[in-house]
């Protein structure tokens, strides 16, 4: 993956901000589901 982003830079510079919007939502759903299952 390093040397595709190496070769592919501007078309991951356009995907990026979606990927970390993507990320933090995953990472809120799962704190989520983490704090019913600890109930």
């Amino acid at each position: 993956m390093l040397i595709g982003a190496r070769k592919n830079s501007s078309k991951i510079k356009k995907i990026n901000p979606k990927r970390i919007i993507a990320s933090i939502f995953c990472l809120e759903k799962s704190l989520f589901l983490y704090e019913i299952y600890s109930l």
